[in-house]
């Protein structure tokens, strides 16, 4: 992966309040903050400006794909890229299809000028999708209409260069972007504050944003933001399984997933222990820890006390760790009723782990409460306390450990998927073949010496009988 080329000047805090920033402090900073919007059950967002004329769009900020689009129908979301609108806009003539765990888009490859509208004066032109057809993609009523994958080229649907691939290309940034999500809010609380859900740092880490040191952990293969979980804890004991069942297939950070996701048999040790936890003292029903029911409670007597902490071990070198603490108010999220008429007067919750078939998916449910720095340029992710409000009251909060020794080999925790090396493979499949040969040649040799004898016999009758 190519080294990006650092800036001299030394990093300067910004914090971008307003609709852009100002020309004058911007030659001298390293990074730049885009605020995020998050919305509960639509995750967290960000503006940007595509074409000439701009027009401007809310798009979901994904580190589990690689793939930016936006609406390209009326009928898809609240606003749709109008593609006649813009005067730098060129159809590429492709095809683009992109599936995720749920939901999936397709559309034609398009380029044009895009930039974030909180920063106007770094535009680029890139390529991106105009989404033509979707299957459970776009949520009625939601408030974006795009995506913005940040992940590696090499998740990247049909070889399309990455938005942030051509971004750093383009404007010498550092290959490090940091995201920190603050807590989802309802859609009238969002319309009703100027005050951002969460930022996205473009280029570098704003020690700002920090409570406490940044840990970090190895990126183990640049597909996805894959790492390695060393061990799950709930209420400070462990849950005693085999490390790379943790990690079976893989462990990726995904902002664009909104539960902390475990495989099968981890989910049902984690819901186990849980469960037992709060059993004395209230009664949840099974469906709640499906996703099938939700739990309420009136806001003068909250019950996030009764649910115990989890805490998430990742691995910081081959003998040592840091762990991340997961408080209740991460995992249960809140629930806005789409119908004004059935919201009850308490608040109510949902349960925000679920299985996953295809991994630990460290989501945003995780994520909140964390300042994660996505280090592409030295192949980590560094995690460290985020200073939000949604947490500022609470007397646990979540927490970032100081890394510890360990006594054991930490990296073996990784599931290694079997990639065969095909120079092997092909000298193998040379010498079976030529094997083969050799056993066939023998064959060969006495059926061509038994058509010889034939025909000379055949040769032998015929000229008796001429004489």
């Amino acid at each position: 992966m190519m080294q990006r080329l650092a800036l001299v000047a030394l990093a300067v805090t910004l914090s971008v309040q307003g609709p852009s920033v100002d020309r004058r402090e911007e030659q001298t900073l390293h990074f730049y903050n885009i605020p995020l919007t998050g919305i509960i059950d639509e995750g967290y967002s960000a503006s940007i400006d595509i074409g000439n004329p701009p027009q401007q769009f809310n798009i979901l900020i994904d580190t589990g794909s690689s793939n930016l689009a936006v609406a390209g129908r009326r009928y898809m979301a609240e606003s749709f890229f109008d593609t006649s609108q813009s005067e730098s806009f060129a159809w590429l003539h492709e095809r683009v299809s992109v599936r995720y765990t749920r939901g999936y888009w397709e559309g034609g490859l398009a380029l044009d000028d895009l930039k974030f509208s909180a920063l106007p004066t770094r535009p680029i032109r890139a390529k991106f999708a105009v989404i033509d057809y979707s299957r459970h993609f776009f949520v009625n009523g939601s408030q974006w209409q795009g995506i913005l994958g940040l992940g590696y080229p090499s998740i990247a649907e049909d070889g399309v260069k990455p938005f942030w691939e051509t971004y750093t290309d383009r404007h010498n940034f550092l290959d490090i972007f940091s995201i920190g999500l603050c807590g989802l809010q309802s859609k009238s609380n969002v319309h009703g504050t100027n005050e951002s859900q969460g930022v996205l740092t473009l280029g570098g880490t704003d020690k700002s944003k920090m409570s406490s040191e940044m840990q970090f952990t190895p990126i183990v293969r640049e597909t996805y933001f894959e790492v390695v979980v060393t061990d799950l804890m709930v209420a400070g004991e462990s849950l005693g399984m085999d490390c790379k069942e943790y990690n079976f297939p893989r462990a990726i950070v995904d902002s664009g997933t909104t539960q902390l996701r475990l495989p099968s048999r981890v989910f049902l040790q984690v819901v186990e222990r849980i469960k037992a936890a709060v059993a004395h003292s209230m009664d949840v029903h099974d469906g709640f820890w499906v996703g099938a029911e939700v739990i309420c409670w009136s806001v003068e007597d909250p019950k996030f006390g009764l649910f115990p902490n989890l805490s998430l071990s990742l691995l910081h070198g081959p003998h040592s760790f840091f762990s991340l603490l997961v408080v209740p108010e991460q995992y249960l999220g809140p629930v806005v009723f789409t119908n004004p008429d059935l919201q009850p007067d308490s608040n109510c919750y949902r349960f925000s782990i679920g299985v996953s078939h295809s991994g630990t998916i460290l989501g945003a449910t995780i994520m909140e409460g964390f300042y994660v720095s996505f280090d592409r340029a030295h192949s980590r992710i560094g995690f460290a306390q985020l200073g939000c409000s949604k947490f500022a009251h609470l007397s646990q909060r979540p927490l970032v450990s100081e890394w510890r020794n360990s006594p054991t080999d930490l990296s073996t925790c990784q599931f290694m998927l079997y990639q065969p090396n095909e120079r092997p493979v092909l000298v193998a499949a040379y010498v079976l073949v030529s094997v083969a040969c050799l056993c066939l040649l023998p064959l060969f040799v006495i059926f061509l010496h038994g058509q010889l004898t034939c025909c000379s016999r055949t040769d032998e009758d015929t000229g008796a009988l001429l004489k």
